[in-house]
């Protein structure tokens, strides 16, 4: 029974993933595309979660607590085994942004991640890039064409998103020095929502 349901879970998953994308061809491309089983409302695009460590909207779910995030694995894009989160932390705190190759705003946002990311890696920010559930040779293959350089890695199963109680792409979580998530950024982080979150943590993005 359990194999079943986690099929359906998966094939539910995929359906979704197809009906946004066709969504997001169509031109609709403000929406945040999502997957999983839970039903939300699209947001806009650049739309940002308040900077509490509490639920963000109706229906989010709680961050987990730092011990249980970073025990999340995701795979480096380059190939190799699964590593914790908690391996990957910077000193003073973590950017994980979850994208994805057909999500037209994540094309706006990784760049801007590869510009004000050698500030954030000067003051101890560590900014790595999670891609959702897609070939890890197509997501290569994007990064470089993006001119995007950032460490990479693979959420194969979508179990790091999922784990993180988000709920789709683009998206990020900016965790604490401990690990623990400070905020969870629904849309482009690319703005001054993020801007604000680091600067709450003694962070420049200059």
């Amino acid at each position: 029974m359990a194999a079943v349901a986690g099929a359906y879970r998966r094939a539910h998953r995929r359906v979704a993933l197809t009906v946004l994308v066709v969504m997001t061809l169509c031109g609709c491309g403000e929406i945040t595309v999502q997957h999983g089983d839970r039903p939300d409302a699209p947001l806009s695009n650049g739309d940002a979660m308040p900077a509490t460590p509490g639920t963000l909207f109706a229906g989010l779910p709680s961050a987990p607590g730092a011990a249980a995030a970073g025990a999340l694995q995701v795979e480096p894009l380059g190939g190799g085994a699964p590593v914790n989160l908690g391996r990957l932390r910077g000193p003073r705190g973590t950017v994980v942004a979850f994208w994805a190759t057909y999500c037209a705003p994540c094309a706006g946002e990784l760049p801007g991640l590869q510009r004000i990311a050698p500030a954030l890696t000067r003051q101890g920010v560590q900014v790595i890039l999670v891609d959702l559930m897609e070939d890890g040779g197509r997501a290569r293959d994007w990064l470089a064409g993006h001119g995007v350089r950032l460490p990479a890695y693979l959420d194969g199963d979508g179990s790091a998103h999922d784990g993180l109680r988000l709920l789709g792409v683009p998206t990020t979580a900016v965790l604490a020095a401990d690990g623990s998530v400070s905020v969870r950024l629904e849309g482009s982080a690319d703005n001054a929502g993020l801007a604000d979150v680091l600067h709450g943590m003694g962070i420049s993005t200059q």
